[in-house]
């Protein structure tokens, strides 16, 4: 039985990322229309990575290294990217008041 080391792991990881970058690439074109479904399946294919990096971390904690866990949010945070989109654009814009400025929320934000 062939010996799984942390090296190699990161090293397919790596390479399935990369590979996966330029498809995730031609779909965010694709997310410019009004048809949300582009979006969610973007959003999907991210989620699909985080949590199998999560599953990853959870089967082997050495595998959990600062690096990983830093890929793990920025996985999470272009699947809300994907789906975030076009309504925080909608949002930017009808948070503005009439003078130009941007109105707080019920949490100073």
């Amino acid at each position: 039985m062939k010996q799984v080391t942390l090296a190699g792991l990161c090293s397919l990881f790596l390479v399935l990322f990369v590979s996966n970058s330029f498809a995730m690439m031609g779909m965010m074109k694709m997310m410019e229309s009004n048809d949300p479904q582009p979006r969610l399946i973007c959003a999907e294919q991210w989620l699909k990575k985080a949590i199998d990096l999560h599953e990853l971390h959870i089967k082997d904690p050495k595998t959990a290294t600062e690096a990983s866990q830093i890929e793990m949010m920025d996985q999470m945070k272009r699947a809300y990217g994907c789906i975030a989109a076009k309504s925080a654009e909608s949002e930017s814009a009808s948070q503005k008041d009439p003078a130009g400025e941007k109105k707080k929320d019920a949490h100073n934000h």
